[in-house]
């Protein structure tokens, strides 16, 4: 599996997932996160120049974003931060 990397700015952690980055890399992210977290799908959203899945994993609810800059989930409370850190220690397991 392709490797993330978080980063922190002000109040948002970012989880992104370097080299899954194209909107054909957002449904490779989807299917992966939906197989080994228990995720529960909430809405998905395609726009123009971006595309937004909703889902919730242990009762919190987080955003998955593809856009310009590629394919990103973006937490601000620390239950979100805890969910998004598991899964970036999972992702290359």
């Amino acid at each position: 599996m392709k490797a993330t990397s978080l980063s922190e700015s002000g109040s948002f952690l970012t989880l992104n997932f370097l080299q899954l980055d194209t909107e054909e890399d957002f449904d490779i992210i989807i299917k992966v996160l939906t197989q080994r977290f228990n995720t529960m799908s909430v809405m998905s959203t395609n726009g123009p120049g971006i595309m937004v899945w909703e889902f919730i994993i242990d009762g919190v609810h987080l955003r998955l974003y593809n856009d310009d800059y590629g394919n990103f989930i973006r937490a601000t409370s620390e239950e979100e931060k805890l969910v998004i850190k598991r899964i970036h220690e999972q992702w290359c397991l």
